[in-house]
């Protein structure tokens, strides 16, 4: 009986500590940092740089052509909510006549669905159109031509 008791004091002493978050990669930083995409998710061709597609539009870009993609993640901000009219904003060039890319988006579950197109002169979208209430990660897939992509924003939400 005596030893029981000391076991438990003993355990109640005892407290694991919680590792660090981690995506295989490296930590996750929630921190914040503003309407715009945060983290680099996957692409494809792997030789694509998608660091190059985080934070607010600076002229750098990720071109892509068809059957190519790029998903990025809003994890700081926690998602793109679905509000009135479009939410996100994928900032990105398509040649008149002939870029075309398409954009699906995912909650946290990452069951990536259609929410719509980036050609010349669009390049808003309306996630309710994927049926997401809240989209975590957005992915455009090139469809046609070359598409150049600088960044998304999204459109209603700010940090916390």
């Amino acid at each position: 009986m005596m030893r029981h008791a000391l076991l438990a004091l003993a355990l109640i002493g005892c407290k694991a500590e919680l590792p660090a978050l981690s995506d295989g990669n490296g930590a996750l930083d929630a921190t914040c940092s503003g309407p715009f995409a945060d983290t680099v998710v996957d692409t494809f061709p792997t030789a694509i740089d998608g660091k190059v597609l985080l934070g607010a539009p600076d002229g750098l870009v990720v071109m892509l052509m068809v059957d190519q993609v790029a998903t990025v993640g809003f994890i700081g901000l926690g998602a793109v909510t679905d509000q009135q009219g479009m939410d996100l904003r994928v900032h990105a060039m398509a040649p008149a006549g002939g870029g075309h890319a398409i954009v699906h988006v995912a909650g946290p579950d990452m069951q990536f669905r259609f929410a719509g197109d980036v050609m010349a002169g669009t390049t808003d979208v309306d996630i309710a159109v994927a049926t997401v209430p809240a989209a975590v990660y957005a992915r455009v897939i090139g469809v046609d031509g070359t598409v150049q992509v600088d960044a998304f924003e999204a459109i209603h939400d700010t940090c916390p």
